[in-house]
C-alpha cells in the first residue's frame, strides 16, 4: 500500500510562479555530491557525452565491465565498485550527457528517490534501486 502522501502531486516549484514567501519559508533539504574533475580540462568541451570504454575507472572508483544500455538523455553501464563489499561491489553507473537540463533531471531523480524512501518502510523501500552515490565528473 502506497502512502497517500507519495500518490499526491506537489505543485512545481519555478522561479516566478510561486508566492516568493512560501518558497523562503519551505523547508530546505541537501545531500552530498562529488565532484571530480581533471585539472586540464575547462568544462566547456563540445562534446555532451562522456565516452566509457571496457576496464576504463570512472572517478578513480568504478571499473567498467561492460555496456548495459540507453536512453535519450544517458547511457548505463555495469562496473566493480573498487571500494564496495559484499552486495555493493558490483553496481550499474548511470553516465548523463552534460547539459544544464538533464543535470537537473538527474538531481530530480535523485531528490525523488530520496523522498519516496523516507516515507516508506524499510521493507517497501527495499524494492526501490539502492542509491550508492551521487557525483559529477
Amino acid at each position: 500500500q502506497v502512502p497517500e502522501l507519495l500518490l499526491t502531486k506537489p505543485d512545481p516549484i519555478f522561479h516566478g510562479e510561486r508566492d516568493e514567501r512560501k518558497r523562503e519559508s519551505s523547508q530546505l533539504h541537501d545531500f552530498a555530491m562529488q565532484v571530480h574533475y581533471d585539472r586540464f580540462t575547462s568544462g566547456l568541451e563540445s562534446e555532451t557525452h562522456f565516452r566509457v570504454e571496457e576496464k576504463q575507472v570512472i572517478a578513480g572508483r568504478y571499473v567498467v565491465i561492460q555496456y548495459l544500455g540507453s536512453g535519450t538523455f544517458c547511457h548505463t553501464v555495469q562496473c566493480e565498485d573498487l571500494r564496495g563489499m559484499g552486495r555493493h561491489r558490483f553496481v550499474c553507473v548511470k553516465i548523463s550527457k552534460n547539459t544544464k537540463d538533464i543535470f537537473d533531471q538527474n538531481l530530480w531523480e535523485v531528490k525523488l528517490l530520496k523522498l519516496l524512501s523516507s516515507q516508506m518502510s524499510a521493507e517497501e523501500a527495499a524494492r526501490l534501486p539502492l542509491l550508492l552515490n551521487v557525483f559529477y565528473f
